[in-house]
């Protein structure tokens, strides 16, 4: 899926959203949650699907006035699915979604993915607060940021020769768990009355091992593609959790991939199993703590 959702809240927006109809399309289920405890913490909720093919579908059956869009997803990518929703809005005269594209870069190659899609803003990630107040403004105004692509082109996943940049939020000695990743989720859940934290990192905790498992089985073959896409899918759900030196060495292995050097992936996968099992014994630890303070 998209890299990380992870959410900076400098400040608590007062608008409200909630008479907009929104759609979010992610294959992660930690950045849907992210995601959804962002919009439920400005007055908004949306419809959750976790692909483009549903996507595609989604907006054939109801009018959605945004459309936050992923791009790296499994069944159909981010970019074809805006895409074929752009096509079917021009074939039936319907008002046209505002997309927010979810993407890790403004320029190169995957920003002219999404302007050859025919996405509306970008979101790069991890977004603010303040951020996705502007997108959800800019919705009902129908500013559009991204400039149509000046030619006609193809429309697919961007290539993968440029590296995906990790989110500035993770420094060169990232930490275990991320300070500021905490804070920010910490943020939107007193502006909403929830325990974001508590929610996502559960979440997480169920989620993470299977995808380090499947990992390890794709190292173990010989599609590096495979391997990047999946190490790219454990930075994200890592990121967006404050997992940030799991996100750290997700990274290494994505690149690996992308440049075809299994060998090299594998050897960073040594070191993600244990890393895994600290980042989530570190966060049951918090949770704990946190629980019984709650009691006590």
């Amino acid at each position: 899926g998209a890299t990380a959702l992870a959410i900076s809240t400098a400040s608590a927006p007062t608008e409200k959203f909630g008479h907009l109809a929104i759609l979010a399309v992610d294959d992660n289920a930690v950045n849907r949650e992210v995601l959804r405890e962002a919009l439920m913490s400005l007055g908004a909720e949306g419809d959750f699907v976790s692909n483009g093919v549903e996507a595609v579908e989604a907006a054939t059956k109801k009018h959605y006035d945004v459309i936050f869009m992923d791009g790296s997803m499994p069944e159909m990518d981010g970019f074809t699915a805006t895409k074929l929703i752009r096509d079917a809005e021009g074939r039936n005269g319907a008002k046209s979604a505002y997309v927010v594209a979810l993407t890790a870069q403004v320029r190169g190659v995957d920003a002219d993915a999404w302007a050859a899609a025919g996405a509306d803003r970008h979101m790069t990630k991890p977004f603010t607060s303040a951020r996705l107040t502007e997108a959800l403004k800019a919705a009902g105004t129908g500013v559009r940021v991204i400039q149509p692509a000046p030619t006609p082109a193809i429309v697919g996943p961007p290539a993968t020769s440029e590296p995906s940049r990790v989110p500035e939020h993770v420094p060169a000695e990232a930490q275990l768990i991320d300070r500021e990743a905490v804070a920010t989720m910490e943020a939107v859940g007193a502006r909403s009355g929830r325990d974001v934290v508590a929610k996502v990192w559960k979440l997480f905790l169920s989620q993470a091992p299977d995808a380090v498992f499947k990992l390890e089985t794709l190292a173990a073959g010989s599609d590096p593609g495979a391997v990047a896409r999946q190490a790219h899918f454990l930075k994200s759900m890592s990121l967006s959790a404050g997992a940030a030196q799991l996100a750290e060495l997700c990274e290494g292995m994505e690149q690996d991939g992308k440049a075809g050097d299994i060998a090299a992936a594998r050897q960073k996968l040594v070191a993600t199993r244990p890393l895994l099992d600290e980042t989530c014994a570190e966060m049951s630890r918090r949770l704990t703590a946190k629980a019984e303070a709650a009691v006590g």
